[in-house]
């Protein structure tokens, strides 16, 4: 797959998880196992009224790296916090691995710290 046909994917994909996107093209982008499994975390996801923003991108091989903004409306329950209505704005990064032209593998990072702030959650670590 060419590198701009792979950047077009991961595009696409991350156009599928906002607010008005289409979910169902999840299965025509990724394997099956990714698809079901992201198709179900958006479905259920506790921030609506949102966009993804792809804020650069890095083509190597089989696999693109992305960083990226996700903003939003805190409505649902998110890790044990109830929702709070706030709008929110977070950023991370994702690393996806190609397979016959397909998503096979998505690891995603973002920044916990920053949006517990923005909720007015504090985080305490276990002993």
């Amino acid at each position: 797959m060419a590198t701009a046909e792979q950047e077009q994917t991961v595009r696409r994909f991350m156009a599928a998880l906002e607010s008005s996107g289409d979910l169902g093209v999840l299965h025509d982008l990724c394997e099956e196992p990714v698809a079901t499994e992201w198709q179900a975390l958006m479905e259920d996801f506790a921030f609506t009224e949102r966009t993804f923003t792809v804020d650069q991108t890095v083509v190597d091989g089989a696999r693109v790296a992305i960083l990226w903004t996700i903003s939003g409306r805190h409505t649902g329950e998110f890790n044990g916090l109830p929702a709070t209505g706030r709008r929110t704005s977070n950023t991370g990064s994702a690393f996806f691995t190609f397979t016959g032209g397909r998503i096979s593998e998505l690891v995603v990072h973002y920044d916990a710290d920053g949006l517990y702030d923005q909720l007015g959650a504090t985080v305490t670590l276990a002993d």
